[in-house]
C-alpha cells in the first residue's frame, strides 16, 4: 500500500497565496480595458478655518495644483469667513465660485462646508484647549 503525502502548511500557503495574487491581476487586467472614471479632473475644496494660517494654506494649496478649485468657506466667526470668501474671490477670481450660500459661519459651519459636496477639505483650525 502506497503512503499519501500532503502537502505541508506552508507549500499551500505559498500555493494559495500565488494563487489569489494570479487571481487579483487577472481581474485587474481584465476591469482595467473597459472600465474608465465618469468625474472630471476637477478636485472642489473647502476652507475651514479661515484666519491668516487657512488663507495662507487654501492658496498654497491652489498654487500646488491647477485643477483645485475652492468652493466653500468656514469658519467660527462671520467676519473670518466673508473676508476669506472675498479675498479669494477678488484674487483669484478664475480659480474660485464661493457664493454667498457657501459661506459658512458659526459651530457647526465646517459640517456645512464639508456637506457642500467637496473632495476635499484644508483645515486650519486653533487646536481645542481642555481648560
Amino acid at each position: 500500500m502506497s503512503e499519501r503525502t500532503f502537502p505541508s502548511r506552508r507549500d499551500f500557503l505559498k500555493r494559495s497565496a500565488a494563487a489569489a495574487a494570479g487571481a487579483a491581476l487577472a481581474s485587474q487586467l481584465s476591469i482595467g480595458r473597459t472600465a474608465h472614471a465618469a468625474g472630471s479632473d476637477q478636485l472642489k475644496a473647502a476652507l475651514i478655518g479661515c484666519g491668516g494660517r487657512g488663507n495662507g494654506a487654501i492658496r498654497d494649496c491652489l498654487n500646488a495644483d491647477p485643477a483645485v478649485k475652492v468652493i466653500a468657506v468656514a469658519d467660527a466667526f462671520e467676519d473670518r469667513a466673508k473676508g476669506a470668501a472675498d479675498s479669494l474671490r477678488r484674487e483669484l477670481a478664475n480659480r474660485v465660485d464661493i457664493p454667498g450660500d457657501r459661506v459658512f459661519s458659526g459651530l457647526d459651519a465646517y459640517q456645512k462646508a464639508i456637506d457642500c459636496g467637496v473632495d476635499m477639505i484644508v483645515t486650519a483650525t486653533p487646536p481645542a484647549s481642555a481648560r
